[in-house]
């Protein structure tokens, strides 16, 4: 298991910590007795309703690709990523605030350089995407802080390489993505700042790119920075 699958699950697991501690029953030690006394009481908890969002992403990205063997590529720095989402934060048996899920769509650019440029192969890939997202968040008074996870499909729509796409070059890819960040209301608007990380599962480039004696392993990745405006819809 990688790092930072450890570092989401602990994450994870904190959300879920903080919400079961919302509900945990009072105990106090009676120091006359040395007995412990558990108050049973009932507390009425108000159900939390279920919230819709829409909102609008923006990120810049430091984003490169891997390869084995390694081609010695460097990274570079987009700017043009922009996505739209749906937030849909849904408490679990009511009063379970933490959990939901995000969607929407995702406009963008990533590539790398090598430092020999084997193929014409340096580039900057469009794409488009599409997040399916697990939604944690714990609020307290005007502040959100969220954490979203989950897989993701792409597609790529062009390239800045003169010759265009050719047969090695895949144009879907899928990966996992996530990003922690802290929201801000301002009435019925929370305005984010996060930091995220994706990582592709499929490769770039096909296998036998280079060669049919020997497969090339391509896997792109990105560390983002993003900026968020979301509305809250009456529920």
């Amino acid at each position: 298991m990688s790092k930072f699958t450890r570092y989401i699950l602990f994450l994870c697991l904190c959300f879920a910590f903080v919400a079961g501690s919302k509900t945990a029953q009072a105990q106090t030690l009676d120091k006359a007795t040395g007995r412990l006394i558990i108050d049973t009481s009932m507390v009425v908890v108000q159900e939390a309703p279920p919230r819709h969002l829409l909102g609008i992403r923006w990120n810049v990205a430091n984003c490169g690709v891997s390869f084995s063997p390694d081609l010695k590529a460097k990274n570079i720095t987009t700017y043009n990523n922009i996505s739209l989402l749906y937030t849909y934060y849904a408490p679990l048996w009511g009063y379970m605030d933490v959990f939901g899920f995000q969607g929407g769509i995702k406009y963008g650019s990533y590539g790398f350089k090598t430092e020999y440029n084997i193929n014409n192969m340096d580039q900057r890939l469009t794409f488009v995407e599409v997040p399916i997202l697990s939604a944690f968040h714990y609020d307290f008074e005007k502040f959100r802080i969220y954490l979203n996870i989950g897989p993701y499909l792409t597609y790529h729509l062009q390239t800045s390489r003169s010759s265009g796409f050719d047969c090695y070059d895949r144009r879907w890819n899928y990966g996992v993505a996530g990003y922690l960040g802290l929201g801000y209301f301002i009435g019925r608007f929370q305005v984010g700042l996060d930091f995220g990380y994706q990582y592709s599962l499929g490769f770039v480039f096909h296998p036998e790119k280079l060669s049919d004696n020997w497969w090339l392993y391509s896997y792109a990745s990105q560390w983002t920075f993003g900026l968020s405006v979301h509305y809250h819809l009456i529920h």
